[in-house]
C-alpha cells in the first residue's frame, strides 16, 4: 500500500481530473505545447513532523504541503490567461474543500499561499498560477500507509 502523503496526491489527481479531464498531470513543467490551452500539475513538496501537536507526544501531526500548478496559454489578444487561471484557482479550490479529509485520511486542509506568473513572450503568453495547500494528517511511524484518526 502507498503511503498516507501519496495516497492524498493520488485522490487531489482524481478530484483535479474532473475540471480537466487528461489535463492532469504529476509534477508537470513548463512549457506546454502549443496544442495545449491548459493542464494542472500536481505533486507534493514537503511533509513535515511536528510532534508539539501530536496528539502524544510519540505521534507527530504530519503536515504535507501540496503543490498545484495551473498552468494557461493565452487564447489570443482578446483573452489573456489570467481570466483563466482564476476560474481554474476557484474549481481547485473548491475540489480541495469538498473534501478535507480525503475520505478519512487528514484531519484538515489550509491554503498556505498563491503566486501568480505570467509569461508575456510575444504571441506565447503563458501564465501560471501556484496554489499550496498545508494537509494535516497523523500516520503511525515505521508504517506510512497507516492513518490515525
Amino acid at each position: 500500500m502507498a503511503s498516507l502523503r501519496l495516497q492524498i496526491v493520488n485522490e487531489a489527481i482524481t478530484r483535479f481530473s474532473a475540471i480537466l479531464p487528461g489535463r492532469v498531470f504529476v509534477n508537470r513543467r513548463l512549457p506546454i505545447a502549443s496544442s495545449e490551452g491548459f493542464s494542472i500539475s500536481v505533486d507534493w513538496s514537503e511533509d513535515t513532523a511536528d510532534y508539539s501537536a501530536g496528539m502524544l507526544s510519540s505521534i507527530p501531526q504530519r503536515n504535507l504541503t501540496l503543490a498545484v500548478n495551473i498552468i494557461s496559454r493565452a487564447e489570443g489578444i482578446a483573452n489573456p490567461p489570467q481570466a483563466k487561471l482564476d476560474e481554474f484557482a476557484v474549481a481547485v479550490e473548491e475540489k480541495i474543500y469538498s473534501d478535507q479529509t480525503f475520505t478519512g485520511k487528514a484531519l484538515g486542509v489550509e491554503i498556505s499561499s498563491y503566486t501568480q506568473e505570467i509569461d508575456n513572450d510575444g504571441e506565447n503568453t503563458v501564465g501560471s498560477i501556484k496554489m499550496e495547500f498545508n494537509i494535516f494528517y497523523y500516520a503511525a511511524e515505521g508504517a506510512p500507509e497507516t492513518a490515525i484518526t
